[in-house]
């Protein structure tokens, strides 16, 4: 049996909104890596949301694309100065990666 002040001491420290919140996050630079989903995207929209600068970086320029688009979209409900751009990365193979 789960002890509940356990769990709920655990959920206060796991909720990634509850963190970055109380972080002011205005200039700074943050690139995820598969953020048109999942996971990835919720760490976009809470970060933006706290008004950083948000590089998405994906393989999939149209996912990419219309994930910062929607991003862009909640960042801006949210009052924040926040806001997302698109970068195609590729991590796949090393022989794709432009060189330096």
């Amino acid at each position: 049996m789960v002890d509940t002040a356990v769990a709920n001491d655990y959920r206060k420290y796991t909720d990634i909104q509850a963190l970055i919140t109380k972080v002011d996050m205005e200039g700074k630079v943050a690139i995820v890596t598969g953020g048109n989903t999942g996971l990835g995207f919720e760490i976009c929209k809470s970060l933006a949301s706290c008004g950083a600068h948000v590089i998405l970086a994906t393989r999939n320029d149209k996912r990419g694309l219309e994930a910062m688009e929607e991003l862009n979209l909640i960042a801006g409900r949210s009052r924040s100065h926040g806001f997302v751009e698109y970068i195609h990365l590729n991590l796949a193979s090393f022989r794709k990666a432009p060189p330096a």
